[in-house]
């Protein structure tokens, strides 16, 4: 039988949905390979709902489907049903009409098995078994994309869908090799085989495409060989503590990325964090007023994209980039292409020594999560000491806010990044809080932005 799920939504769906999408889609992707969900999606224009489409004996995978999606979980759908529909007319209808003058004759018969429309669900423990091997295979589909990064196929399919022989040619690669990765990444949402051995772009695969918004540099980062080799030490951090990185590079992984000779991979990591800083910074000025900030200084900036970002919007504004040389040295273009050099002062130095005084607020984005709570105190005392008594002094974080257990969450991933990595770690509302208290600082907001980030918000502690 077929059971419609129909979802009411929150008015601003098409935002909020957007840091637990790949949750969903993995849920639903889940509920697909076990026969359940046939097709779903949201209603269009305006998006105000979303229509599942489930097969089945009962009602009970639609409603099981629901009550663990990541959007119901979230807040995101206000209310949920599920109806049983008739179908009678088309090929997988579950009570087809009688009247053959309804169909289409053909020169041959089609034989359809009695059970061909009836899937049964398999049982828990096979359809949690399916869900494991997914988790486990995970690591498969991020080589692949590392592959179609480094050739850039996206960026080869921009003006239409190209044959696999095509991109072979024009990348040097194997012809049958590079089917097979289009093939399996195609079958996971990224790319379309539009055509026998031909693939074109979707959505997913056009956020590879090189420009503003591009998930290409962080994508570069996130599947590359170097984080294969660290990950692979996972044990390490678990069993001593300690970040995984330093014990595959011998040193901490900022020192690593230091050294010349890794010059390189330092670029890609820091394109990676300016890619991200240009989806987080819009998404942190819809939320935050920065207007009444005469001198933002941005704390280990990178290459400067949230202060320009912030810059820009905020004309009267002036800004202060601190980070360490060789990051500094990588932000002029940022700064150029933005248009405002003139009005930022760059400095270089070390943040758990002293930060540059003179600003009424102090930025940081993603930086208080690479640190362990002494080191990210040791970073807020010193801009709490730089801030002194200026009046509308403030501290402002762009971070992770971990949501509570058993909820899909971006933020718990990110997590691990910084368990492996930096030897850092994500925090919720109640740790963030002690962090300010313990640095003299009051966390006065905290803004959720679409995404996936929050802005934290703290205020020098009052002394009285």
């Amino acid at each position: 039988m077929h059971y419609l799920l129909f979802y009411d939504v929150v008015d601003d769906y098409a935002a909020r949905r957007m840091p637990l999408r790949a949750a969903h889609l993995a849920h639903a992707r889940a509920a697909v390979a076990r026969g359940e969900l046939v097709l779903g999606g949201a209603l269009a224009n305006p998006v105000d709902g979303a229509v599942l489409l489930f097969r089945g004996e009962s009602p009970a995978a639609a409603e099981g489907f629901a009550a663990s999606d990541p959007y119901v979980l979230n807040g995101l759908v206000t209310r949920w049903r599920v109806r049983e529909w008739t179908s009678v007319v088309g090929a997988d209808a579950e009570s087809p009409l009688p009247d053959a003058a309804q169909r289409p004759s053909r020169p041959w018969k089609l034989w359809r098995s009695p059970m061909a429309s009836v899937r049964s669900s398999p049982p828990p423990e096979v359809a949690a078994t399916q869900h494991v091997y997914q988790v486990a295979l995970g690591y498969m589909a991020s080589a692949a994309l590392q592959v179609v990064l480094e050739l850039e196929i996206a960026d080869r399919l921009g003006d239409g869908p190209k044959t696999v022989a095509q991109l072979a040619q024009e990348t040097g690669t194997n012809e049958e090799t590079l089917y097979r990765i289009l093939r399996t990444l195609s079958s996971v949402g990224i790319f379309e085989e539009q055509a026998t051995r031909t693939f074109g772009l979707n959505l997913a695969a056009a956020q590879m495409r090189k420009g503003p918004g591009s998930f290409r540099d962080m994508g570069l980062w996130i599947t590359s060989p170097f984080h294969f080799r660290v990950y692979s030490e996972m044990m390490h951090s678990v069993k001593t503590g300690s970040p995984a990185a330093e014990k595959v590079v011998g040193m901490s992984v900022f020192e690593f990325f230091g050294r010349p000779e890794n010059r390189e991979l330092s670029a890609r990591f820091n394109n990676a964090m300016t890619a991200f800083s240009a989806a987080v910074a819009p998404a942190a000025l819809k939320v935050y007023d920065f207007s009444d900030i005469a001198v933002l200084v941005d704390v280990a900036g990178g290459h400067g994209q949230v202060l320009a970002s912030i810059l820009c919007a905020h004309p009267r504004m002036r800004g202060i980039l601190f980070d360490v040389d060789h990051v500094i040295a990588g932000a002029g273009p940022v700064l150029d292409a933005a248009g405002v050099r003139d009005r930022v002062q760059t400095a270089s130095g070390d943040f758990f020594k002293a930060v540059p005084s003179g600003g009424d607020a102090y930025i940081m984005k993603h930086i208080i999560h690479d640190w362990d709570d002494e080191r990210s105190i040791a970073i807020l005392k010193n801009i709490r000491a730089a801030v002194g008594d200026t009046p509308n002094g403030r501290v402002i974080l762009l971070e992770s806010v971990l949501l509570p257990p058993n909820q899909p969450d971006f933020g718990k991933m990110i997590d691990l990044e910084m368990m492996m990595m930096p030897g850092g770690r994500e925090r919720t509302a109640d740790e963030f809080h002690e962090l300010f208290t313990r640095a003299g600082f009051t966390l006065t907001r905290i803004e959720p932005t679409d995404a996936g980030l929050s802005v934290i918000e703290g205020r020098p502690a009052s002394t009285n």
